[in-house]
């Protein structure tokens, strides 16, 4: 599916119904709907509709509804991609782009997007411009912002999505990351697209957002590979872990009927796992048998063993058990942090914390 069929599609799903007269494709192949609509953009409309397997079924219609739709898992599961790597990092192909890989995973938890703009702000291609129009167009919060807070190369400007008004979608998206990435003739490429992917994480970081959705930076006009993104992400990965600090989930997201993203995803998958291989995940911290907490004494700390395991699990040993590590902890925490307790059937919590 192209993007503007799959822009109709997303237009169709939010508003329920649309009459297929007040629809068209332009000749730059951009879906058109809200102003009037041209005789030949409608027809292209219904060429492309009569063309797609999934969606000829409309053609013949004059008013289409949200239920005309394939199911969404349906429609969106073909020649989809889905990989969770190693070291906190996931590589995701949609064939409806980033934005329809957030709406389905939008409930699981709070996250930033990060959007790639152009350095005179005006969102008006690929992603930039479907983020700008997800949130009000030109006339958004977010466009207005945007055009006050200019950035160069390898800088990140965060736009909060606060308060009411959010897309019904998007309810738990916290924080637009607006980056500008450089071109690979740059020769300083990987490095400024590093410093971009950093940034990143620390505007996330400063959120409190555990989860980052992201575009395959740097692999699009930019000219980059999938190679040079996955170096640029193992760096930004080690130098933010270096401030003893957790690095986000990060969720690269390519669209699948793109051969280019495609490919990019191929090499970045390949490139990350010989990267993660070469430099495995470090704990932020020395072990605590190693550095005794403050307080602690010899014998206590030398029963105590922290092991970091990959991915973000860490198993620990302590003399004094869970509630006694979580003590040490606590004075140190970061992050707020929850604690599980495993009760008996009658929930009359008598036992030890052993159990």
């Amino acid at each position: 599916m192209d993007g503007a069929i799959n822009r109709f599609c997303e237009t169709l799903r939010l508003s329920h119904s649309l009459r297929l007269e007040e629809c068209g494709i332009d000749q730059n192949n951009q879906f058109v709907f809200g102003r009037k609509v041209e005789f030949g953009e409608y027809k292209n409309l219904i060429r492309a509709l009569s063309n797609n397997p999934d969606l000829r079924h409309l053609a013949n219609k004059s008013v289409v509804c949200s239920q005309d739709l394939p199911s969404l898992n349906y429609l969106c599961s073909a020649n989809e991609v889905n990989r969770t790597l190693r070291d906190g990092v996931t590589l995701a192909t949609c064939n409806n782009g980033l934005l329809a890989w957030v709406r389905r995973k939008n409930i699981e938890q709070a996250y930033g997007i990060v959007n790639s703009v152009d350095w005179r702000m005006q969102l008006n291609r690929g992603i930039a411009q479907a983020i700008k129009d997800k949130l009000g167009g030109n006339d958004s919060d977010y466009y207005q912002a945007s055009q006050q807070n200019r950035i160069h190369v390898g800088e990140c400007f965060t736009f909060d999505l606060i308060g009411e008004g959010k897309p019904p979608d998007l309810t738990n998206c916290q924080a637009v990351h607006n980056v500008l990435v450089p071109v690979a003739t740059d020769g300083a490429f990987i490095n400024q697209l590093k410093d971009a992917v950093f940034k990143v994480f620390q505007e996330a970081d400063g959120r409190g957002l555990r989860r980052i959705f992201c575009p395959l930076l740097g692999c699009g006009n930019a000219g980059g590979s999938g190679q040079d993104l996955a170096t640029a992400v193992a760096l930004a990965r080690d130098e933010f872990r270096s401030t003893g600090k957790q690095v986000p989930e990060l969720i690269l997201v390519g669209m699948s009927s793109s051969d280019k993203d495609k490919k990019a995803c191929k090499a970045f998958e390949q490139e990350w796992n010989q990267l993660v291989l070469q430099n495995p995940a470090t704990p932020s911290r020395p072990p605590a048998s190693q550095v005794p907490s403050a307080g602690a004494s010899t014998s206590l700390s030398a029963a105590v063993t922290e092991t970091p395991l990959d991915p973000g699990v860490t198993l620990v040993t302590c003399m004094g058990g869970l509630l006694t590590w979580v003590g040490r902890e606590n004075a140190n925490a970061r992050i707020s942090y929850g604690i599980v307790n495993s009760v008996d059937l009658g929930k009359t919590l008598s036992f030890s914390n052993a159990d």
